[in-house]
């Protein structure tokens, strides 16, 4: 299942910017029906990943981004559901994508530290 190695390179992503592994609560991404990852198995994952690395488990929301094209033939706009979509008005293959092919992690959540009051 390459979603597990998705979510764990989101994470060193997260990683990276935070300067280190932190309580996560939640996080959004954005995948497109065409980026080639099942949103159900990197919603699986993610969280795995997450407690391996240290962040706790997470709950990861995902929104399911549609594909469209234009057809570079007959400039007809459609949406596709798969890579081997024609265009419904001529029949071409050749297009311009128009989205559908993200995968980005959009937000976390850190969870908040609670500050130790200062004893001098």
């Amino acid at each position: 299942m390459h979603e597990l190695s998705v979510a764990e390179s989101m994470l060193d992503l997260v990683a990276d910017r935070l300067g280190g592994p932190r309580p996560l609560v939640a996080a959004t991404a954005r995948v497109g029906v065409l980026s080639g990852v099942d949103p159900q198995a990197l919603e699986f994952a993610f969280p795995e990943a997450a407690e391996a690395l240290g962040f706790g488990r997470p709950a990861l929301e995902i929104r399911t981004v549609p594909a469209r094209a234009v057809c570079r033939a007959c400039a007809a706009a459609y949406a596709m559901h798969d890579a081997f979509a024609v265009c419904p008005q001529c029949g071409a293959l050749e297009r311009t994508l128009e989205g559908g092919d993200d995968l980005c992690l959009e937000s976390v959540e850190v969870e908040e530290i609670p500050h130790e009051p200062h004893v001098p």
